[in-house]
């Protein structure tokens, strides 16, 4: 009797919890984000002028060539992604990763982190957005 009441009692204060408690978050140190292998990629200058001057969260840039073919090679991918969706590590800190693809975080002028384990082609990134209809 005692442990199935601990164990609900236990049940219960876990769904009382508030859900950032639990949530699968960005982990995010100094900053930066140190959730495992990101690749640094320079941004060309008008790259860089748009997030400076523009910046808004979940802004999208379009990659340059050689940035594309940065990213397959470092991150092994069949085909790499044209476009990147750019943050500041510290506005997803608290966010679920789910959906997460294809994510930049700037982190000094001209130059933005990406994670390796949120990579993938654009045709998959679309793929992984939750269904409007439900």
């Amino acid at each position: 009797m005692n442990q199935k009441l601990f164990q609900l009692v236990f049940a219960v204060t876990l769904l009382s919890l508030p859900t950032w408690l639990y949530a699968d978050g960005f982990p995010i140190k100094n900053g930066r984000y140190a959730g495992g292998a990101v690749i640094l990629v320079e941004l060309t200058t008008a790259q860089a002028n748009l997030i400076q001057r523009h910046f808004k969260s979940g802004m999208v840039i379009r990659l340059s060539e050689s940035q594309q073919a940065k990213i397959k090679s470092e991150a092994n991918l069949k085909i790499a992604p044209t476009k990147l969706e750019i943050y500041h590590a510290s506005d997803l800190a608290n966010d679920c990763t789910c959906f997460s693809a294809n994510l930049g975080f700037d982190f000094k002028p001209s130059w933005i982190e990406v994670p390796v384990c949120f990579l993938c082609s654009d045709k998959e990134a679309e793929g992984r957005q939750p269904d409007p209809n439900g």
